[in-house]
């Protein structure tokens, strides 16, 4: 039998397998050279921090320049360094064990994560970590992320919250308030009066007086007493909603009310500066910024024992400003504002919501002995409802 020779592949045939294969080595270099770029610009460019861990040792092997900048340490004082090592981690449990979490677990996360920056700013952050494998070594991608703001906004919405729930509180106090006062008003002052016409004219039928002047001094009483029936009906809608706000406007109003509060309050001097032309002030903020210079002068005749009071209302470049400044007693507002409830009577979270829902800012000044300044400010807008007036 004859020996069996092995083949060969012609010469041009290996060349071009050889050329094939460096042709696909070259086009997978390429692929991963693209995908660490990619990866790279992702993490370099990520608006999240990012800290890469060895997962045996917990040494910091990379970090992008997001957390550099957040917690304000150089790129060299977090290589190297152990978690818990590094300053705003430096000495925290929670550091250690979420490490250690992380080595059993694969996964570690903390929603509110409070840490400090190089400068001692206090910052909340989400923490979320976990472990993959990086050319067969294991490693432990940290992913940070600032919710400082985030946290800041809860906090207003649950103030703002708050402060709805004491304002509907508020509401429905005063709606029953109101009530009540308006009912005391009909029984003792209406009805008394309507009471009395009805007694006259019931004796003038039982017993007919006989003599003219004696008639006619009933009729006079029984007119006169009308008379004032209507005047404290007027009164009483007067204080619903006064109507010169529709028939004059605001500012008539306003004059009309710092002419009358002194008469039923013992009140301030009140010294006005009106400087706003009625057609700049938008109708639906007119009855809104009457409001809250009536709660602001109640608050004075009730609490503040002012005897001089000022009161501005004027345009200020682009803004509309209310001011309503007092010499009384005044009080101790950030006591106010974190025990709201001794200072229940002043009507103060009302007059804000009422200011901020009209679109507008409110502010408040005071200090024991030093008297009040309420102030407050909306953006200048078109008055449509003047402007679709004009002929």
């Amino acid at each position: 039998m004859g020996v069996k020779r092995p083949t060969y592949e012609q010469p041009e045939e290996m060349v071009e397998k050889f050329r094939e294969e460096v042709q696909k080595r070259t086009q997978a270099d390429e692929a991963l050279k693209a995908s660490e770029t990619r990866y790279r610009r992702l993490f370099e460019t990520a608006q999240d921090g990012i800290l890469i861990l060895n997962a045996d040792t917990g040494e910091v092997v990379d970090v992008n320049p997001f957390l550099i900048k957040l917690l304000g340490y150089s790129h060299e004082e977090f290589m190297g360094k152990k978690l818990w090592e590094i300053g705003s981690f430096k000495d925290r449990e929670e550091s250690k064990s979420a490490f250690q979490e992380l080595q059993k677990k694969g996964y570690v996360r903390y929603d509110d994560l409070p840490l400090k920056t190089n400068d001692g700013q206090l910052i909340s952050v989400e923490f979320v970590s976990n472990v993959y494998s990086v050319n067969d070594k294991k490693v432990i991608q940290c992913n940070i992320r600032n919710i400082t703001e985030r946290k800041q906004v809860e906090k207003l919405l649950t103030k703002s919250e708050e402060d709805l729930r004491i304002l509907s509180s508020q509401l429905i106090t005063a709606q029953e308030d109101e009530r009540q006062r308006i009912a005391m008003e009909l029984h003792d002052d209406i009805s008394s009066k309507l009471a009395g016409i009805k007694f006259s004219l019931e004796k003038n039928l039982i017993h007919p007086p006989e003599a003219i002047d004696q008639r006619n001094k009933l009729s006079k009483d029984v007119i006169d007493t009308v008379k004032d029936v209507m005047t404290s009906i007027r009164r009483i809608m007067s204080n619903l909603r006064p109507s010169l706000i529709d028939d004059l406007g605001l500012l008539p109003t306003i004059n009309w009310y710092c002419r009358e509060f002194p008469k039923t309050h013992d009140a301030a001097t009140i010294e006005k500066e009106l400087d706003i032309n009625e057609e700049d002030i938008p109708e639906d903020l007119k009855i809104v910024i009457f409001r809250v210079i009536q709660e602001a002068l109640n608050n004075i005749a009730k609490h503040s024992q002012a005897d001089q009071v000022r009161l501005s209302l004027k345009r200020i470049e682009g803004t509309l400003e209310l001011l309503v400044e007092d010499n009384g007693h005044g009080f101790d507002v950030e006591k106010r504002n974190t025990d709201p409830g001794e200072y229940k009577g002043f009507g103060l979270t009302g007059m804000k919501v009422r200011i901020r829902h009209s679109g507008g800012t409110f502010s408040i000044e005071s200090l024991k002995g030093k008297g009040t300044v309420i102030r407050a400010t909306w953006p200048m807008r078109l008055n449509l409802e003047f402007i679709q007036k004009q002929p």
